[in-house]
């Protein structure tokens, strides 16, 4: 990407450092919104793992450092669903034992313990970085570059 400045005679360097300032902030976070997006619809389209209840993909949250932007998951099986698990036994909290639906469709099978035997790891939100991460380049430098003609323009 180039950029030019062509300087004033009149040219206030402190007003216009606060918008190029401001401007490289929005576009940092086109960026991050861009990258939340297209997570959004990888989920929805079942790409990496078929979603139940689309909590996963609404939890995403962008949260403004100050300095940029964070990106991040609060639910537990978005880290689970990201690096996997080893196998792990699953017991029964509240009751004497599990209830689990029957294979055949017919009835239900109680066990006290099952032992799950992991889950692989999918990688759908770090390990697709390199596929959205271009997709959220274009976004910002497409928004910086409409700020630039608009703070030259002196719209801004």
């Amino acid at each position: 990407m180039e950029i030019k400045v062509n300087l004033q005679k009149d040219f206030d360097l402190e007003k216009i450092s606060k918008k190029l300032l401001n401007l490289a902030n929005a576009s940092v976070s086109i960026w991050a919104k861009s990258y939340v997006r297209q997570t959004q619809l990888d989920i929805q389209n079942r790409k990496y793992f078929t979603p139940r209840t689309g909590l996963l993909a609404e939890s995403i949250q962008i949260l403004d450092t100050g300095f940029g932007f964070t990106i991040s998951v609060p639910l537990k099986y978005g880290l689970y669903l990201e690096e996997g698990t080893k196998p792990y036994i699953i017991k029964a909290k509240d009751r004497k034992a599990l209830k689990i639906p029957n294979p055949s469709g017919t009835g239900y099978i109680f066990r006290k313990k099952v032992k799950h035997p992991g889950i692989e790891p999918r990688g759908w939100f770090i390990g697709a970085f390199e596929e959205r991460s271009e997709i959220a380049n274009n976004a910002m430098v497409a928004y910086f570059k409409r700020g630039l003609e608009k703070i030259q323009k002196g719209e801004i």
